[in-house]
């Protein structure tokens, strides 16, 4: 076999390598993003579960509780973790979504006034962004 042969064939090693480490980064991202879209799913259930709660009657709003700890175990089994931003922090964008805005003298343009619903973070990603009442510039 000469030297050619050979460099000719650990380029082609060397290509091969390069494709499949591309396709299992692009595996890797879509199983993710499958992951995180059932996740996103199942705390909806949860936030629907949470309304109903507090709406029932108090037996059934016990049953109501014990089946939405069920699902925050599971979730917490998976790494995700909920959070809610302090009432007079700024909002963050990449972390809560603004649902309603409010005013008043002595309120800071773009503080968290309350929050409406709970994030939830898996590690660096968010799952779901929380839901938050600011005040409006």
């Amino acid at each position: 076999m000469t030297a050619e042969r050979v460099r000719l064939g650990l380029e082609d090693l060397m290509r091969g390598r390069a494709a499949l480490a591309e396709e299992l980064e692009i595996a890797t991202r879509d199983r993710r993003r499958a992951h995180d879209r059932v996740l996103r799913e199942i705390v909806e259930v949860a936030d629907g579960i949470e309304r109903l709660r507090w709406s029932a009657q108090p037996e059934t709003s016990e049953m109501l509780g014990s089946l939405l700890q069920q699902i925050q175990e599971v979730l917490a089994g998976q790494g995700v973790s909920t959070y809610r931003p302090g009432v007079g922090d700024i909002v963050d964008g990449r972390t809560c979504e603004v649902m309603a805005t409010t005013s008043g003298p002595g309120l800071r343009a773009g503080a968290v006034t309350r929050v409406l619903r709970a994030g939830y973070e898996m590690g660096d990603r968010i799952i779901r962004r929380a839901g938050v009442e600011v005040v409006k510039e």
